[in-house]
């Protein structure tokens, strides 16, 4: 059940930081305005509950400060009107300034939210096998259209078809006709159905390692420290070493 209302709670906060980078594009109008200051009100809400609920709380300042700038609610000071030519110039650098500040706002809850996201990605190097298969699917996309340039356009059509085989979704609203462009779809679909597969076990892995239960207290103990890394103190991250480093020589002995 907490473990229910906390992703619930994550996801709320990740929905409420993407509104506030598509209202940060949108015109500066009283209803804009207002959900920015009520998605701000939610923002700060968040850092003082974090704040109450941390152990050492001058500590976790210190490690949230990129937080606490954020909440700063210096981007709500910009003037409704303006009656002169120089008011509105300075309305306009305000304006950019409280645009950048919510940017780095809705940045800073997104990356604190995407813990997770970054730890699927490190399982088994997912990251670098997307990133790999980034550049297959860039280099099939001008590989396609110098193979079909009757069929493929433009680079985007040739982006979009190799997304689609990558994906192995297969629309069929583009295809190719001749040995090499099939070939080169061939090579896309390969490389797609190994990255999905290799993101469905990544995920597996991840979330099965951060369940798995010892029957170990000391290890459960150093695993409960380490899920709070980020807010421990100098002093308990010396006992977690402690304890591992007596766990390690009690396995060789």
């Amino acid at each position: 059940m907490r473990r229910w209302l906390f992703w619930c709670y994550e996801s709320l906060m990740a929905a409420l930081a993407v509104v506030v980078v598509v209202l940060t594009f949108s015109p500066e109008t009283p209803s804009v305005r207002a959900w920015n200051i009520a998605i701000w009100a939610v923002f700060v809400a968040d850092y003082l509950v974090r704040l109450a609920l941390a152990r050492e709380r001058l500590r976790f300042v210190r490690a949230n400060l990129v937080d606490l700038v954020t909440i700063l609610p210096v981007d709500f000071f910009v003037p409704a009107g303006a009656l002169s030519e120089a008011r509105l110039v300075r309305a306009a650098r305000l304006l950019r300034l409280a645009r950048l500040l919510r940017l780095a706002r809705a940045g800073a809850v997104l990356w604190r939210v995407s813990a997770h996201l970054r730890g699927v990605l490190r399982t088994n190097g997912l990251g670098y096998v997307l990133m790999v298969n980034a550049g297959v699917v860039l280099l099939g996309s001008v590989a396609i259209q110098h193979a079909e340039p009757a069929r493929f356009q433009s680079f985007v059509d040739g982006l979009w078809w190799s997304l689609v085989t990558t994906t192995t979704v297969g629309y069929g609203d583009i295809a190719p006709r001749e040995l090499e462009g099939r070939l080169v779809a061939a090579l896309l679909m390969i490389v797609g159905i190994g990255t999905i597969s290799m993101i469905t076990g990544s995920i597996a892995t991840y979330f099965l390692g951060r369940g798995r239960s010892t029957a170990n207290p000391h290890v459960r103990h150093v695993q409960s420290l380490l899920d709070r890394w980020d807010e421990m103190s100098l002093e308990e991250r010396r006992q977690a070493w402690q304890v591992l480093r007596a766990l390690a020589e009690g396995v060789e002995d």
